[in-house]
């Protein structure tokens, strides 16, 4: 993942190094209600997980006379490969902590709203989770869906074009040239994957690269995983089959009581079979661990955490700026203008 566009800047990490997270300056603590799951997590035996707590830490230096700061923090999701079992966030003075689902990508937001904020503010949140191995390559036909593409259709969303990744013009070209005799949605999206693999190297250089531009990525020939799953849903959605961009974080090897800061977001894709529902790939792990190239297709291993899906995202409760093409780090405002956000990831395993 490209930092540029997304870090905070050196001197703003140190800042936040040096302050003490909010639990250790007295603040109490709020739970927080757990992300709804679209459907109820399936048990599950033999199956590869990590678990444990995942922290993010914040600091905001609002100008001075501000009037109202507001803070949105995405919170991790709630489904089939992944179970938020606890969550929590401090309650700073003269401030209001709620948590929202925005009806239409499923993402929850923590929301903080401080009044007249007097100094830095320091702010966190937790949550503790499980994250399993989502194997899907066995590809088992179940029921068909439907997958009209009108504007009415259970799955318009996600065949529609998006600001950054255009479905038609050259990039729908682009998508017919790959196995252009192929009708099956599973192997015209297996086709896809692969040349999105082929043609694209895993480079972080240029100003274009992490924003999920798919024309960019495309002609640059390079980007990081934001780039890689663009492109496919690009070229799946253009093709008419339905995919969805998915982003969190890649979690660090560790042993049960570690911690670990984590540097930066990943990205991967899910694409919808009418007969065999999501399947998810990771066409930028693929590229960087060639090994994995097969079982990317229809595979995601459980060391990672699913936090957005979607692209030109609205917030919940709703911000004053335009909607986000990414959101991944903690967004403020300062009465209603966007202020500069210093965080830090941390994963404890359990």
């Amino acid at each position: 993942m490209s930092l540029r566009s997304f870090v905070a800047t050196l001197i703003g990490l140190a800042m936040l190094a040096a302050i003490a997270p909010a639990q250790e300056r007295g603040q109490p603590r709020r739970p927080l209600a757990i992300p709804p799951a679209a459907q109820p997590a399936a048990a599950q035996t033999g199956v590869a997980r990590r678990a444990g707590e995942f922290r993010v830490e914040i600091l905001i230096a609002p100008p001075a006379g501000t009037q109202v700061l507001e803070l949105w923090v995405a919170a991790p999701r709630n489904d089939e490969a992944q179970t938020v079992t606890a969550a929590s966030a401090p309650i700073p003075p003269r401030s209001t902590l709620t948590q929202q689902t925005d009806p239409a990508s499923g993402n929850t937001y923590i929301y903080l709203k401080i009044d007249n904020p007097l100094a830095t503010v320091a702010f966190d949140a937790s949550w503790t989770f499980e994250r399993r191995d989502q194997a899907k390559s066995r590809f088992r036909r179940g029921a068909i869906r439907d997958i009209r593409t009108d504007e009415g259709g259970p799955f318009a969303r996600d065949l529609a074009a998006t600001s950054l990744v255009p479905v038609t013009g050259r990039l729908k070209a682009r998508a017919f040239s790959i196995a252009p005799s192929e009708a099956e949605p599973l192997n015209a999206a297996r086709a896809i994957y692969d040349e999105v693999v082929r043609s694209l190297e895993y480079s972080t250089a240029g100003e274009g690269a992490g924003k999920g531009d798919v024309l960019w990525a495309s002609d640059a020939g390079h980007g990081d995983s934001t780039d890689f799953a663009a492109l496919f849903v690009g070229l799946a959605r253009a093709r008419g089959i339905p995919a969805r961009f998915l982003m969190g974080f890649r979690l660090p090897e560790g042993q049960p009581g570690s911690e670990s800061e984590i540097q930066g977001p990943s990205a991967w894709a899910e694409f919808l079979v009418p007969d065999l529902g999501w399947i998810p790939v990771d066409p930028a792990d693929a590229k960087v661990r060639p090994e994995n190239r097969q079982a990317g297709f229809g595979n995601v291993d459980e060391n990672r955490i699913l936090f957005t899906v979607g692209r030109d995202l609205k917030l919940a409760p709703a911000s004053k700026g335009d909607p986000h093409n990414l959101f991944i780090y903690p967004y403020a405002e300062s009465d209603g203008v966007p202020v500069r956000v210093s965080s830090r990831f941390r994963f404890k395993e359990k």
